[in-house]
């Protein structure tokens, strides 16, 4: 990438709305059996399925938690943060207000997705640990239940603020960095979205082990006042705390917390590559050619200095 202040051409929406789609759906499945597994463990669930119903079984809910969700989140923030650069002076596009713009449209639209799809995140939640629940009737459950679905909300948005600022931040600092290289265009776009998917899973993920917690207790009566449900995240985390340990947090951290970010890094950089107006067809070849072309240029310029 190489280092431009002048405004952008926009990708149209469409392109990067079929983006967000194939970005999910080529991903689909690579989270799901490691979720299920570890989300078991987490709450100490042996639960067998009782239902062989594809919504009770969670696919269905996990496909319409993510696909949509990546299908609008990935271009708002993209043209979010276009339309805030693009209205930018040039003497004003550097590389403190790159940044600061990319973490602030990553930061909102995450926000945002919380509130959005949160519900169809404990469906699938609750479809891979407790499927009774919904006696065979999950539907009729996410429509009746919505206030027991939104329980551990406010966790959430906290985790996706400090995941988001700290991910889109090292990202979009990488992203900055590697505009003054000579690296490949599909290896900037590659070390990018891995910066940023390892930063949010490995930060965000103690929190989301509290939140599955949460989400599994449809027992507990939902709290009325915000002091109430604030006392009750809190209580789920000291019992954890106390019970297990700090380490419990990070429970199959290894299994599900590697798909999240395998995951996570194909879905953004599938996204980037695929919106690219230079655009090319995948060559692995590149990335094994860079270094070497990168350490002849470096010969190169110090041969010129020593002259």
């Amino acid at each position: 990438m190489r280092e431009n202040n002048q405004k952008q051409k926009s990708v149209p929406l469409t392109t990067t709305m079929q983006a967000g789609l194939a970005s999910s759906l080529l991903t689909f499945g690579i989270r799901w059996v490691p979720d299920c597994v570890v989300n078991r463990q987490i709450v100490g669930s042996g639960v067998t399925n009782t239902g062989k119903s594809f919504f009770n079984i969670g696919i269905a809910w996990d496909l319409a938690y993510r696909v949509p969700g990546n299908t609008v989140i990935f271009p708002a923030q993209y043209h979010f943060k276009e339309y805030l650069l693009n209205n930018l002076d040039e003497c004003d596009r550097t590389r403190a207000n790159k940044i600061a713009i990319q973490v602030a449209t990553g930061w909102s639209v995450a926000l945002t997705e919380a509130i959005l799809f949160y519900p169809l995140d404990s469906m699938r939640t609750l479809a891979q640990t407790k499927p009774a629940v919904f006696q065979g009737r999950s539907v009729h459950y996410f429509l009746t239940h919505q206030s027991q679905l939104y329980r551990g909300l406010g966790l959430v948005m906290l985790r996706n603020s400090l995941t988001n600022i700290a991910g889109w931040g090292a990202k979009a600092t990488a992203e900055t960095s590697f505009e003054k290289t000579t690296l490949p265009f599909e290896l900037q776009t590659m070390l990018a979205a891995l910066i940023f998917s390892f930063t949010r899973i490995v930060i965000g993920y103690p929190f989301a082990t509290v939140s599955t917690l949460i989400q599994v207790d449809t027992e507990k009566r939902v709290a009325a006042s915000m002091k109430e449900k604030c006392q009750y995240v809190l209580a789920v985390t000291n019992n954890r705390l106390k019970e297990q340990g700090f380490r419990s947090f990070y429970q199959g951290f290894a299994l599900k917390g590697g798909s999240q970010i395998l995951t996570m890094f194909l879905q953004m950089w599938l996204f980037n590559w695929w919106i690219h107006p230079e655009r090319k067809p995948f060559n692995p070849a590149s990335f094994f050619s860079a270094p070497f072309k990168m350490a002849s240029e470096l010969e190169h310029k110090c041969g010129i200095k020593n002259r």
